[in-house]
């Protein structure tokens, strides 16, 4: 499974820049060279942390931006969720 990794871009396969504007928005720009000999029919993984909104939103962009190069399958890994609580 191909990754796209937003806590470690170094191990991402997808290669990617991201940026933050001057009002906080988050903005994802995935280089399409570093995907041109994916199956996209193959499911894809975003890994990432959410310790934000920014957080968030960037994830949600990053799903919108898979989502337009037609990925078919993409599944979310969240390694840190702020504020969730364990219970057992």
């Amino acid at each position: 499974m191909k990754t796209l990794n937003l806590i470690y871009p170094g191990h991402s396969d997808i290669l990617f820049k991201t940026m933050v504007f001057p009002d906080g928005q988050p903005h994802i720009k995935i280089d399409v060279d570093s995907i041109k000999d994916f199956d996209k029919k193959e499911p894809l993984k975003i890994l990432t942390r959410i310790a934000s909104p920014g957080d968030a939103m960037l994830a949600l962009f990053v799903k919108n931006a898979l989502d337009y190069l037609e990925f078919e399958r993409v599944d979310l890994t969240i390694s840190y969720l702020m504020a969730a609580v364990w219970t057992v």
